[in-house]
């Protein structure tokens, strides 16, 4: 399931995923986004994506796994940040 966060962020819900699958799945989404490439105004747009994850466990609110997936995502941005450009 899919569903738009706010602004720009989405939330995806995977059912049945063991937490060590979580980031090698987050690596695949970010991969795909990136092969995208969408026709606009004569030229081509190629979106990126930073993602973030985190595992639901019982007893912990909803809310605090949206903060632990945004801390995620937000770490995720910034190592893109720190990365040589070639």
């Amino acid at each position: 399931m899919v569903a738009r966060v706010g602004g720009d962020e989405f939330a995806i819900l995977l059912d049945s995923i063991p937490a060590s699958e979580l980031p090698g799945k987050a690596a695949r989404i970010t991969q795909d986004i990136g092969r995208l490439r969408i026709p606009y105004a004569g030229g081509c747009l190629i979106p990126s994506i930073s993602t973030g994850w985190t595992a639901v466990e019982g007893g912990v609110k909803s809310t605090e796994l949206l903060l632990r997936a945004d801390r995620s995502m937000y770490n995720a941005k910034q190592s893109k940040k720190i990365r040589p450009l070639i």
